[in-house]
Parts: C-alpha cells; sequence; structure tokens
C-alpha cells in the first residue's frame, strides 16, 4: 500500500511503502520542499514585476495576473484569476489574444487580429503584436505585446506566457516629433520581457531572463545578489562566480547603496566602466501583507539613449526659439516701415503747401520791397505823382499781396499743427519711453494708431468710431497699439475696392472690449482655427510673414485677455479683444 504526501502548491505525491521512514524519503520530502518553495520564489517574481504579465493555462484560464498588470488594466487579479476572461480589458467582443493563439498553435492566423505584428527576435514559437487601445484602464494607449509558449520537462505545451509594454508616450512622442517636421529620428530602447515558467523549471526562469536588454537583480535581505541576467554580467564583464553572493551596490559600484540608511527606490546614475546612463529601481518581494520572500527586484533601464535624445530635442528647440525670435523682429521691422511709409505720407501733405505758401510768400516780399522802395523815391523826389505810383500798385498788385498774406499764413500755421498732431500721434503709438506697464486710456491709444494708419485706410474704407466711456487700466500701451494696428491693416487689405470699417470700444462686466469690423472679404471657415499659429498667412509669397495675428494672440494673452474671431465669407469679419481692467496698486 503506498502512502500520500500532500504539501503546499505540490499536490498529491504517491509514495511506497517500502519507502516511507526511509532516510530516501526524507531527501524525497525536502526537494518537494525546495520545488515549492523555488516556484513559489519565481511566482512572487513574476507577481511583483515592473513587467504586465499573466498567463494562461492550456484550457485557456488565467493563471497569473501580476500587479503591474493590474495597473495596466485597472483589471484585479480577483476578478479575473480562473476565467478565460483575460480578453475584456482590451476588446469589446471575445477573441483571442497572442496567448490563446500560441495555446492553440494559431500563429498563422495571427493577421486576421493583429495588424501590425512581426516574429519574435528570440523563438519560431514565440508572436508580437502592437496597437492602439482606446480605454485601456481608463485611457488611450499603445501596447506592444509578446506572448511565448510554456512547456513541461516531456516538452509538452501546458501554459502560454504574454507580457505587455505600454509605449503610448512613445508613440506620442514620435507623433509630436513628426508634426513638427523636425528631422529627429526617435529610438525606442526595446525591452526585453520577463518570462516565467509555471512548473518552477529554473533554467527557464534564467533563459527567460537572459532573453531581456534591462539588468535584472535578485538579492536576499542583505542585498546579497541570488539570480542575475546575462546583461548584469555583460555589464559588469564578470562571470557567475564573481557575482553571485555579492553585494549589489559593489558589483554596480554604488558605495552609497550600502549604506544602512539609504531607502531610494529609484535613482538615476552613471556607470563609468561602460559609459552609460541608467534608470535604477528597487521593488521589494514582500508585498504590504509580509507575504512573499524577503529581498529585492532591481531592475537597471539603459537611459543613454533616451539623454542624448533629449539633448537633441533641447538643441533643436534652442533653434526653433532663436528662428522665432528673429522672425518676430522681421515683422516688427516690416510694421514700422509700413508705419513710416504712412506717416511719411500724411507729413508730405501739409510740408507740400507749407512750401508753396512759404515760395509764394517769398514772392510777395520781394514785390513788396520793390514797392516800399519806389514809395521812398516817391516821397524824396517832387517829380513822381500820385498816378505813377497808384499804377505801380496795381501792375504789382500789392492789394492782392496784403489780402492773401493772411490766409497763407493761417494755412501754413494749420499745416504746421497737422505736422505737429501727426508726430504727437507717432510718439504716442511708439512709447519707446514706456517699456513697463502704466495706466493708459485705450480710447487714446485706438485715437492715435488710427491717425497713424490712416494713409493704409482712407483709400479703401470709410472708417466710423463707436467709443463709449471707459474706466484706465493698466497696461503695455506700445504692445496693445501693435495689437490695434495689425487689426486695423488686416481689415483695410481684406477689403478689395471699397468698404467700411467700425471701430468699437466699451466697458463690460471688469473687462474693456475693443472690436474692429470690417466689409471684406471675409475668412473662410476651414482655415479660421489656424488665423493666430505663428508663420501661416494667406497672403501670397513674399507679401507677409504670417505672425502679425500671432504676436497680436500673444501680447492679449499675457496681458490675460482674449482674442476671437467671426466672420462669414464675402460679407466681413470681427476681430474682438477683451481685456481686464487692472488697477493701479
Amino acid at each position: 500500500m503506498d502512502q500520500d504526501l500532500t504539501g503546499r502548491g505540490c499536490g498529491t505525491i504517491a509514495v511506497p511503502d517500502d519507502v516511507v521512514g526511509d532516510s530516501c524519503f526524507a531527501e524525497f520530502s525536502k526537494t518537494c520542499h525546495d520545488l515549492r518553495e523555488e516556484l513559489k520564489f519565481y511566482e512572487t517574481l513574476v507577481r511583483y514585476s515592473a513587467v504586465p504579465t499573466f498567463v494562461i493555462d492550456a484550457r485557456h484560464r488565467v493563471i497569473i495576473w501580476n500587479r503591474a498588470c493590474e495597473q495596466l488594466t485597472g483589471v484585479a487579479e480577483s476578478e479575473i484569476l480562473g476565467t478565460d476572461n483575460h480578453w475584456q480589458p482590451f476588446y469589446e467582443q471575445r477573441r483571442p489574444t497572442l496567448a490563446d493563439l500560441v495555446v492553440e498553435n494559431k500563429a498563422a492566423d495571427i493577421s486576421a487580429f493583429y495588424a501590425t505584428h512581426r516574429a519574435s527576435c528570440q523563438t519560431m514559437e514565440e508572436l508580437q503584436a502592437e496597437g492602439w487601445y482606446a480605454a485601456l484602464g481608463g485611457k488611450a494607449r499603445y501596447i506592444v505585446f509578446e506572448a511565448a509558449p510554456i512547456h513541461n520537462g516531456k516538452g509538452e505545451l501546458i501554459a502560454a506566457i504574454e507580457t505587455l509594454r505600454d509605449i503610448t508616450e512613445s508613440k506620442l512622442l514620435e507623433r509630436q516629433l513628426q508634426k513638427s517636421k523636425a528631422e529627429l529620428q526617435v529610438k525606442h530602447e526595446q525591452m526585453k520581457h520577463l518570462f516565467h515558467v509555471v512548473n518552477g523549471v529554473k533554467k527557464e526562469w534564467v533563459k527567460t531572463m537572459d532573453c531581456l536588454a534591462d539588468v535584472i537583480i535578485v538579492t536576499d535581505e542583505n542585498g546579497r545578489i541570488k539570480q542575475c541576467n546575462r546583461a548584469l554580467r555583460e555589464l559588469v564583464n564578470k562571470p557567475d562566480n564573481e557575482i553571485m553572493g555579492k553585494s549589489w551596490s559593489d558589483i554596480l559600484s554604488i558605495p552609497q547603496a550600502s549604506e544602512k540608511n539609504f531607502c531610494l527606490r529609484a535613482m538615476e546614475f552613471f556607470y563609468e566602466a561602460a559609459e552609460r546612463w541608467f534608470d535604477l529601481r528597487i521593488y521589494s518581494s514582500v508585498d504590504a501583507n509580509g507575504a512573499g520572500i524577503p529581498g529585492m527586484l532591481i531592475t537597471l533601464h539603459d537611459t543613454t539613449e533616451s539623454r542624448w535624445m533629449h539633448s537633441e530635442l533641447e538643441q533643436a528647440y534652442s533653434q526653433l526659439k532663436n528662428t522665432h525670435a528673429q522672425m518676430l523682429q522681421n515683422e516688427k521691422l516690416a510694421s514700422i516701415g509700413q508705419l513710416a511709409a504712412g506717416v511719411a505720407h500724411e507729413v508730405n501733405n501739409p510740408i507740400g503747401f507749407i512750401s508753396s505758401n512759404l515760395t509764394s510768400l517769398g514772392k510777395y516780399v520781394e514785390r513788396l520791397r520793390e514797392f516800399i522802395a519806389l514809395q521812398d523815391r516817391a516821397v524824396n523826389s517832387d517829380t513822381t505823382d500820385r498816378e505813377e505810383l497808384a499804377g505801380a500798385r496795381r501792375q504789382m498788385k500789392v492789394d492782392h499781396i496784403l489780402e492773401d498774406i493772411g490766409p497763407l499764413i493761417a494755412e501754413s500755421v494749420d499745416g504746421a499743427d497737422r505736422v505737429r498732431k501727426i508726430v504727437q500721434n507717432l510718439k504716442s503709438f511708439s512709447r519707446v519711453d514706456e517699456a513697463e506697464s502704466k495706466q493708459a486710456n485705450l480710447v487714446e491709444c485706438l485715437d492715435s494708431t488710427i491717425n497713424i494708419v490712416w494713409n493704409e485706410l482712407k483709400y479703401k474704407a470709410t472708417l466710423q468710431r463707436d467709443f463709449s466711456e471707459i474706466p484706465l487700466t493698466v497696461c503695455h500701451p506700445q504692445q496693445l497699439n501693435q495689437v490695434f494696428m495689425n487689426l486695423l491693416v488686416n481689415s483695410a487689405q481684406a477689403i478689395e475696392v471699397q468698404g467700411e470699417i467700425i471701430v468699437s470700444c466699451w466697458h463690460e462686466n471688469g473687462s474693456i472690449y475693443v472690436s474692429v469690423s470690417d466689409t471684406g472679404s471675409g475668412i473662410p471657415e476651414e482655415i479660421r482655427h489656424r488665423l493666430f499659429e505663428p508663420f501661416f498667412t494667406t497672403k501670397e509669397v513674399g507679401m507677409g510673414t504670417g505672425l502679425g495675428l500671432s504676436i497680436s494672440y500673444d501680447i492679449i494673452k499675457k496681458h490675460n485677455g482674449e482674442i476671437t474671431v467671426q466672420s462669414e465669407v464675402g460679407k466681413g469679419t470681427t476681430f474682438t479683444v477683451q481685456i481686464p481692467v487692472v488697477e493701479r496698486r
């Protein structure tokens, strides 16, 4: 008669009667105990691995659903263990996962279920696939799956293991780089996943860990290395007999990690021997309830390429900022040129008739001088009579000169006053001596800006002002003048032949509103959302930088305000600026 021995996790083992009580039985029992402990150790290793992992048996039942998998999917182990519902976190309807295809030996059907897949870099039996999942764990994620079969000692397939790698951030970064057209190549450090063998065969676990590019170290509670993968041996260039049993901090030359008060769970360090940067993370193999084998799981992820890529991105961003600053300066210079042309035209008109009047006055003075000289001779001579003097007066048009001198002087004074106002408006518009913020009246800013750009407006549109009484506000008047000028000039350019521009200003709910409306061609809806993008312009090449509205948008945002646009093709456009009233402190 045989005797049954039941052990935790081992099932039932039949032992012949003649063996019971013998020393062989004690050795056999110890072997079973060691196997159970080893299986428990590797199960704990997978359960607390940072790599999301699940395992299904030959009947497609979930037998392992580790904590990283819980965090990624939002599905607790207690909800899915022992069921065949491992597809639910990923798909709306039942369909096979990679692990299911491995269990059923249907690798050829992978194309029917995964658009992006490839052969594994390890064995032909392993499968790899990837894709977007809209609501995995409550948000969209891009996941890389890898599944491999698990065989027993007889070579029979008894389970399949599937690991998941969340590379959402990498995918989003890749999209962002492509969108900005930067010639940067994103290199993703492909991480090998931790495979485990449920039957507790140690060699299979070692083989699995050796497939990982990341360094994996398992230590006891004193920090001595019990297990490690090939990546560590290659990194430190030492064989197993010089690594096992040694302190992991000594092997990696991290002296501070051996101190008693060392409590970091993550750090970045530079391994000088290999000249590589690593992201080091430390996980306890004992959970919050004290379950598990005392010790640590240590992973090292090579971040050298990522740091290099980050440096390249910073350089590219710096170059982009410099280019943007240059374009802003060009836009300012273009505005100054346009402003100068308009001011010069406005100044030329009064200067022209002042110059003409001065020329006429010069001629009048010469005639008056001649007539006065003739009068002097008449006074000193008895021969000149009054009729001769009167004839000379008529011939020289002295009376006309005397009548015309007054209007000429008045007209010249008026012209000089117009020039003075233009200069005052120009000074008010530029405010070169007011770099800091100050209290200002936006109606006065609008008036001065309109006067400055009037040459751009008067030939294209009639201008209407609708200004209400508004309070003073602390702002940067020069910058707001730039915004108003951009809006007014854009309105004029939007009118092809002749139209109307209405400028309004009012106070409402603690904010000052300024709107500029035109009866121009309008803006198509499909490009309306791009109006404030830097370098976007609807003008012909060489006619605009595409920075006017972008600069205006930035200025208004710096004032904690908003700028909006309403437009209808063929009828016109209205830009509205809202600036909160800020009182002087």
